[in-house]
């Protein structure tokens, strides 16, 4: 009987899927996912009418919407060594989110990415990253490490 997969198949890999490190999975469940998504407003002054900087506080000035904005996404998860908890490090695989953030010598952009969590899938750039080393082997590579990255969306999600 096949093991049941305890947590959800995350994965952060390069749009193109070019090299052999293109993809990074983790490990584990992300402890926190936050989607942050705000539309754009502006102020719409409509002639003649009474709003001005002095208005009445329930006066309000009128205001449209004109877009939504990127969306951001903040993850938030361990990172531990592949195959050998006890014996590896996860020195490859930091290295790994320092390449997605680099910039991408054939556009003169950063890489775009695709972060995908079971249904939800989303073209990202990392805009951020955060590593809060936890241990450390022996020769004091990193072992074990919480990981904070904050990722902007280039496209509305559709899935």
């Amino acid at each position: 009987m096949a093991d049941k997969q305890t947590y959800a198949r995350v994965k952060l890999k390069l749009a193109d899927g070019s090299g052999p490190d293109a993809e990074l999975v983790f490990p584990l469940n992300p402890n926190r996912v936050q989607r942050s998504l705000a539309p754009r407003y502006v102020d719409a002054p409509i002639a003649g009418a009474d709003y001005t900087a002095w208005s009445a506080p329930g006066n309000p000035p009128p205001f449209q919407w004109v877009s939504n904005k990127d969306e951001l996404i903040h993850v938030e998860f361990m990172l531990i060594p592949p195959g050998d908890l006890f014996g590896g490090d996860i020195e490859t695989e930091l290295k790994r989110l320092d390449n997605f953030m680099a910039v991408d010598r054939s556009t003169g952009e950063p890489f775009n990415l695709i972060f995908s969590w079971g249904p939800r899938v989303d073209l990202v750039r990392i805009i951020s990253k955060d590593v809060e080393e936890k241990l450390w082997t022996t020769t004091l590579a990193v072992q074990q490490a919480t990981v904070r990255l904050t990722m902007r969306t280039l496209r509305m999600r559709t899935s």
